[in-house]
């Protein structure tokens, strides 16, 4: 009774194993046998006595190598003390508080009912704790029993032949605690085959749980501290079933949290979990550190420990947690046995994500969060602002999911997910990513609570045949914030200000002289974006795991139409598309200018006449699928840089120019114009990629910013903002098939 006293300790979150209500179900036999069952001779009173055996255990089969130290590691197991091929089993978990029996003749039909036998005609002794009772059953030479302790079946009073019986199930509906084991005790079966001259049988029982047993200790770099603040299991299914197989069915599904404790937290003694049976499969390659849910078989069992981090006694600390997945080892095994002890005894080290897959931040984080003023929950951009955190959204819906004239765009069914291309080098920016119910999950690189790793990457999912669906731009970057501009132009729906971005889309800042300011260059109407510079000056593209080798495909071989040329563009997001001809200059397949796609970016043109301040397209546009920005953000409209100049006109006399400094292009590369009347702002000249050759041209020279609006009605030009050191162009127009610089506008 001593175990059962530490025991006793663990916090109790009750169990309830669901059964059958005998009266209440209908056990007629379809054979029409009466109640379902037969008799092959008298009845005949037996004792029956239940051994239970040592469970068998699972060592964790660590490497030496694994043993070796690893500064970088940030939870590892360590030394785990000597394992034996079998663990005794304490008095408590021998605890029988109820029997089910079920009797099958040589046939496999039902003898009789199954039988309930209370606690009250169990006898226990106290110094082994081994069980015995007197069953009354039919005394059938060769007939099979089935014995069932403290559960039954699912649908006992229905399983009329041994096959059915089998194929059965109990239903787990609150985790087996340490404090069930005292009053409800753990699900266990045996079988036995009746003798004819037996006075007594013996049954051999055992465990329909694995159990799983941890402490968790620190050793963790001078200063920091880890306070844990929660232990328990995720994906324990909802289900035991009768017959163990290969692997787990997914009958009933997973508890999401299961034996979840939050209290005596500084034990001395392990946190033990009683688990069903959960056979998740192999995956070959993986090591400790990698072991992960982002390599799992679905809904394989996992150790959950939650905690608060902290780097030194002033840091604020942030919640992080280690998952582990028990197995047969500490690698390549994810499969949890019945009888079966799990002995995990890990040790906190750190928070590094970028070497451990094991550590999470917080939780994970839903990026389909409608931002202020939107109306959308999806884009074809989002922004991760923390390191060594994971994020996802919902990848069955295509950008904004809105078409060109508003309506919803059709869902799709991705099955794969790919990192296409981030910058710097692989890993740089994105360290893992999964397909997971219709969601991209991406971790992002770096140690938990550090600096964001500044860069862009893009993720593809695809169908079954490999075909990219639709692809994403994450931008991994600090704060962006916004400011606003003063707008010249005058009419109805013109505001007086708008809200920018304080930096171009993909830019890791907005400082003067400082590529890094730069951001992603993208065509009129496209999603994708590709690299800009690397550089203030040259033609060499900014570094990333696509190199220089940027493909270039020509218009007129990207489809037959415009609509083939954007469908060409969706499954080829790296590939830049050069002009059709010298009538429409466009990257779609529109060899005249009514074949254009103007709907784009969601802001047709209807304006006539030369277009200036006063003469220039008042909507706002509406947002579409195709729109590169992030959620609470578009493309902007034609008037938004009207203020860069003192009359909103283009201009090349540089007193018009609404600049701080009129003698910085050279050094800042780029102009800081004035926003407002008492406030700057800073656009760096990014240059461009030429329309014919896709090669990057004017890097220091020349700035842009595409608007969503066409050009002017009937025009094959895309409306832009252009500067450079001898002109300022608030509202001009530029080729499609160009790429330039966006900077976001609040969607408003």
């Amino acid at each position: 009774m001593k175990n059962l006293s530490k025991l006793i300790l663990f916090v109790c979150f009750g169990i309830l194993f669901a059964a059958c209500n005998n009266d209440n179900l209908d056990t007629t036999d379809p054979n029409g046998n009466g109640e379902g069952s037969v008799s092959n001779g008298p009845k005949v009173t037996k004792t029956f006595s239940f051994s239970i055996p040592e469970m068998a255990s699972a060592g964790l089969d660590i490497s030496r190598a694994e043993l070796e130290e690893d500064a970088d590691e940030a939870i590892s197991f360590g030394m785990q003390p000597a394992t034996r091929a079998t663990v005794a089993a304490t008095t408590a978990e021998k605890t029988i508080k109820n029997l089910y029996i079920m009797q099958f003749d040589a046939a496999g039909k039902i003898l009789g009912k199954g039988q309930s036998i209370p606690a009250s005609d169990i006898k226990v002794d106290n110094t082994t704790g081994n069980a015995s009772v007197d069953i009354t059953i039919d005394e059938a030479t060769g007939s099979k029993l089935y014995v069932f302790a403290n559960c039954q079946p699912l649908n006992a009073n229905t399983d009329t032949t041994e096959a059915k019986m089998k194929a059965d199930s109990i239903q787990i509906t609150t985790a087996i605690t340490a404090d069930d084991l005292a009053t409800k005790g753990l699900p266990m079966m045996g079988t036995a085959t009746l003798a004819s001259s037996a006075s007594s049988i013996n049954v051999p029982m055992s465990f329909l749980v694995a159990k799983i047993s941890t402490k968790v200790s620190t050793s963790l770099p001078s200063g920091a501290s880890f306070t844990l603040t929660g232990v328990g299991i995720v994906d324990a299914p909802k289900h035991i079933y009768i017959t163990s197989s290969a692997t787990t069915s997914t009958k009933g599904g997973y508890h999401s949290s299961y034996a979840y404790t939050t209290t005596n937290l500084t034990r001395t003694d392990p946190f033990v979990f009683y688990v069903p049976e959960n056979k998740a499969g192999t995956v070959a390659g993986l090591t400790s550190k990698t072991k992960s849910w982002w390599d799992a078989p679905e809904h394989a069992m996992r150790l959950r420990i939650n905690g608060t981090y902290k780097k030194n006694a002033s840091d604020a600390g942030v919640a992080v947690y280690y998952e582990l997945y028990p197995g047969a080892n500490s690698a390549t095994d994810f499969n949890v046995a019945r009888n079966t002890v799990y002995t995990i005894n890990p040790t906190v080290k750190g928070t590094n994500v970028s070497s451990d897959l094991r550590v999470w931040a917080n939780a994970l984080v839903n990026l389909n969060v409608k931002a202020s003023g939107s109306t959308d929950t999806s884009a074809n951009s989002y922004i991760a602002q923390d390191a060594g955190t994971a994020y996802h959204f919902d990848a069955t819906i295509k950008g904004n999911g809105k078409n060109m004239d508003g309506s919803v765009a059709a869902k799709h069914t991705p099955v794969s997910v790919e990192v296409l291309w981030e910058t710097t080098s692989s890993q740089f920016v994105i360290r893992k990513t999964k397909l997971f119910g219709g969601h991209v999950y991406f971790l992002t690189a770096g140690s938990v609570g550090g600096d964001i790793r500044q860069g862009n990457a893009l993720i593809a999912v695809k169908d079954s045949a490999g075909n990219i669906l639709w692809s994403w731009h994450i931008w991994s970057t600090d704060a962006i914030g916004v400011e606003p501009y003063t707008i010249r132009a005058t009419g109805t729906g013109i505001p007086f200000t708008l809200n920018m971005m304080k930096r171009n889309l993909g830019a890791a800042n907005n400082n003067t002289a400082d590529h890094n300011a730069f951001g992603l260059l993208y065509q009129w109407g496209r999603k994708d974006p590709f690299v800009g510079a690397n550089g203030v000056s040259g033609s060499t593209y900014a570094e990333s795991t696509m190199g220089q080798n940027w493909p270039v495909k020509a218009s007129a071989d990207t489809g037959a139409d415009a609509n083939a040329s954007v469908a060409f563009a969706i499954k080829n997001p790296t590939t830049f598309i050069t002009q059709i001809n010298t009538t429409t200059y466009d990257w779609v397949n529109a060899p005249t200018v009514d074949k254009q796609l103007n709907k784009l970016w969601g802001n047709a043109s209807t304006v006539t006449g030369s277009i200036t301040v006063s003469n220039l397209n008042k909507e706002k546009g509406t947002k579409t699928l195709y729109d590169p920005c992030p959620i609470g953000y578009k493309v902007p409209p034609q008037y938004t840089w009207t203020y860069f100049t003192t009359t909103g006109n283009n201009s090349s006399n540089i007193d018009e120019f609404n600049v701080t400094n009129k003698t910085s292009f050279a050094t800042d590369h780029g102009w800081r114009f004035n926003r407002t009347p008492s406030n700057s702002t800073f656009y760096p000249a990014a240059g461009y990629r030429d329309n014919v050759t896709g090669g990057l041209l004017a890097v220091g020279g020349n700035g842009y910013s595409w608007c969503s609006s066409s050009w002017g009605a009937g025009s094959f030009n895309g409306g832009r903002f252009r500067f450079t050191a001898n002109d300022v162009q608030p509202v001009h127009y530029t080729n499609r098939s160009y790429a330039l610089a966006v900077r976001c506008v609040q969607e408003f």
